[in-house]
Formats: C-alpha cells, sequence, structure tokens
C-alpha cells in the first residue's frame, strides 16, 4: 500500500472513475458522466487512488443538507444532523485485499471530522448480500439504522458510525 497515492479526482480521471464504478455496478450502483459531474459540484470530498500510474480506487462524500437526491441520502438527511455520507468507495478488483478500503475511509474519517460532523454514514447490500463490505464496516464501527427496498429484490443496510467515539 505504500506506493498508493490518495489524490483529489480531477476531469481526466473521469473515464477510469467510470470504469472502476462499473465493474462493481452490482455493488455499488450505476454511474454515468452526468451523475459524476453533478456529485463532484456537490461533493465534500472526491478522491482517487493511483497506484503504479493507474487508478485503482475511488472515493465519493457529501455532507448532509448539500442537495443530493440520492434516495438513500435523502434518508439519512431526514434523520441525523452533522453527517457525511459516503456515496460510493469501489477499489478496483485488482487491487482489493492491499487495504486500500482502509485507507480511502481513514481519510473520509479524518475529512468529516475536519468539517466537524458527527457522524459518517453509509449503505451496504444486504440482498444481494455483500457480506465483506457488511463486515468491513462491521470493523470500522458502523451499526445498522435501517433497510430499505432501493428495488424489487435489493435491499440495502443503512449504517452509521459516530465520530466522536474513536
Amino acid at each position: 500500500m505504500s506506493d498508493a497515492t490518495l489524490r483529489p479526482m480531477t476531469d481526466a480521471d473521469e473515464a477510469e472513475v467510470l470504469a472502476i464504478n462499473a465493474a462493481a455496478v452490482h455493488q455499488t450502483g450505476p454511474m454515468d458522466a452526468a451523475l459524476l459531474r453533478h456529485q463532484r459540484v456537490l461533493s465534500a470530498e472526491h478522491r482517487v487512488v493511483e497506484r503504479d500510474g493507474r487508478l485503482v480506487a475511488i472515493l465519493t462524500a457529501l455532507c448532509g443538507g448539500c442537495g443530493y437526491e440520492g434516495e438513500n441520502f435523502r434518508w439519512f438527511d431526514a434523520r441525523f444532523r452533522g453527517f457525511f455520507y459516503i456515496d460510493r468507495i469501489v477499489v478496483a478488483e485488482p487491487a482489493r485485499g492491499a487495504g486500500l478500503g482502509h485507507l480511502v475511509y481513514e481519510h473520509a474519517i479524518a475529512r468529516a471530522r475536519e468539517l466537524q460532523l458527527h457522524w459518517l454514514a453509509a449503505e451496504v447490500n444486504r440482498q444481494p448480500p455483500n457480506p465483506v463490505s457488511l463486515a468491513f464496516h462491521e470493523g470500522h464501527g458502523f451499526r445498522e439504522v435501517g433497510v430499505r427496498e432501493v428495488e424489487p429484490g435489493k435491499l440495502v443496510s443503512l449504517q452509521v458510525r459516530t465520530l466522536s467515539d474513536r
């Protein structure tokens, strides 16, 4: 992981970011160029991880109250104040298991604290199941606060982590 660099996303990264997301769309949800650009306008944090000259991970996070219209975001926005919403963290398949998810989450936690926010919020697929992500979030102090059916047969676990406990 020492050769990985976490940096702000640039316009030149767009195609690679969309490709990384597309490869994991069954776990993250679709993203096209218009959504990516819209999120970058609203985004509190939009980063990429680069390793050996290639993008290998992405982070998109938004602050509560920013006006994003995503349904899961709105669910959190109606219930929590002072939250940092992790819209997506995606690590490209060849780079998984190298600790990049931890690197990105530690950055997100530090950024949320810097913004003086109280909660980190995220959702994880329950159906179809994503046991790796569920365990990852549990290991980072998240707890389930709700469940939503986002489409027929697809359930997400809505999770938060307080930023004052660690």
